[in-house]
């Protein structure tokens, strides 16, 4: 039996000084989520100042009719039907030029952007693509300070990457 001693000793040993406890994993694992959270936090603090809140007014039918920006000669047809609604934006050069979904715009008389900071300015349609509800929007009388958020390039996203949606 004493031939077996040192091979019971090193699995005894081994089961002892195994994997961490379930708490302890469940700590670890606390502590990682904690991490990723604070980079997402810091994250959105940073690119906060690019981000943008809109309110648009206008009139549609049923079904959407498109982007219109202010101005837009409208045919007083009874089966439009006033609208508001909020979404928000991206700030993506000094211009003024402002990045959102098609679909937040679509049928818009009036289209207000709203800042971070609580300033103001109105906007325009530039253009639209339906088909990827993508919309381009350009404030009429852009502030001085803007500040543009850079675009991601689509060719180095990998699958499983984080994607964060801030707005």
């Amino acid at each position: 039996m004493r031939r077996f001693a040192p091979i019971v000793c090193c699995l005894c040993l081994a089961l002892f000084a195994g994997p961490a406890s379930a708490q302890d994993r469940a700590a670890a694992g606390l502590e990682q989520a904690s991490l990723i959270e604070e980079a997402f936090v810091a994250l959105a603090a940073k690119v906060a100042p690019g981000v943008v809140t809109l309110r648009v007014e206008g009139s549609q039918t049923g079904s959407s009719t498109g982007p219109r920006g202010p101005g837009s000669l409208r045919d007083h047809r009874p089966d439009l039907h006033p609208f508001k609604g909020m979404g928000s934006g991206v700030v993506v050069d000094e211009l003024g030029t402002i990045y959102t979904n098609a679909h937040v715009v679509s049928g818009a008389d009036t289209i207000e952007v709203l800042f971070g900071d609580g300033r103001r300015a109105k906007a325009d349609v530039i253009g639209f693509d339906r088909g990827s509800d993508v919309a381009v929007l350009r404030l009429l009388d852009p502030p001085d300070d803007l500040t543009p958020l850079p675009l991601g390039d689509s060719d180095a996203v990998r699958v499983g990457q984080f994607a964060v949606a801030i707005g």
